[in-house]
């Protein structure tokens, strides 16, 4: 897999969280409807620029550090992880998904 920059680092990141947080609503609001996991991960992967995988496995990580049903990977986040969730755990759903929706709307280039 190619090396991600920043800014899709953020962006994968920021999609996992909502997804991990909001796991439902989430996947409704993200394929328009449908409860599809697979449909919004490769959407997801096709936007930034990653595998579908890589989408998975990232919400992964934070389901096992946010309050859901989910069990995730049982191992601590990195750092930058460790600050988004800080950051944007306590934003209501309109709020981190109006986040999502801002990084959708920017371009993204494979390295």
């Amino acid at each position: 897999m190619n090396k991600l920059d920043e800014n899709q680092k953020y962006a994968c990141n920021i999609a996992c969280l909502y997804l991990s947080l909001y796991d439902v609503i989430a996947y409704q609001k993200l394929s328009e409807g449908s409860v599809s996991q697979r449909s919004v991960h490769e959407l997801l992967s096709l936007k930034f620029k990653v595998k579908p995988n890589y989408i998975k496995n990232t919400r992964d990580e934070f389901d096992y550090h946010v309050n859901n049903t989910r069990v995730g990977f049982r191992r601590e986040l990195s750092k930058a992880k460790k600050e988004l969730l800080n950051k944007y755990k306590e934003l209501n759903e309109i709020e981190l998904y109006n986040e999502l929706q801002r990084v959708l709307k920017l371009d993204y280039t494979s390295k």
